[in-house]
């Protein structure tokens, strides 16, 4: 199923191959992830969390959410997002390409997520929020 009547002009592609590596990189271990962003400039950490964000964003809507049990809130919805970003490009791209596969995420706490580490990082060192990029 096509689900460019919901999503708009957004395509998998608009995710930089650069955030992706950094997931990958990560391979997995959320301690890994938060090194890797505690080694990042201002500039890069605010882009990653950015295009994390925008990532998890395009999932939580139509198509995706009618896959869902009609009692799915709106936080659980957002958790089966980022779940699915930190699983990385591939599985990030089949659950796009295939909306019916959001509803074979069930349990968000097997596996890894990588939800609030760019939060966490910048508030440590920089004391604020993470300003939105405007995607």
């Amino acid at each position: 199923m096509s689900n460019l009547n919901f999503r708009g002009s957004f395509r998998p592609e608009d995710i930089s191959q650069w955030f992706w590596s950094i997931i990958d990189l990560a391979n997995s271990s959320r301690d890994r992830l938060e090194t890797r962003l505690r080694e990042m400039s201002k500039d890069e950490l605010i882009r990653f969390h950015n295009e994390f964000d925008e990532a998890a964003t395009q999932l939580v809507d139509e198509p995706f959410s009618k896959y869902l049990p009609i009692d799915t809130s709106e936080d659980h919805l957002r958790d089966i997002a980022e779940w699915i970003v930190s699983q990385g490009q591939s599985y990030f791209t089949e659950v796009w390409n295939n909306p019916q596969k959001i509803s074979e995420v069930t349990d968000v706490t097997e596996g890894v997520t990588y939800s609030s580490i760019s939060d966490n990082v910048y508030w440590d060192r920089f004391n604020d929020i993470v300003p939105d990029a405007g995607f």
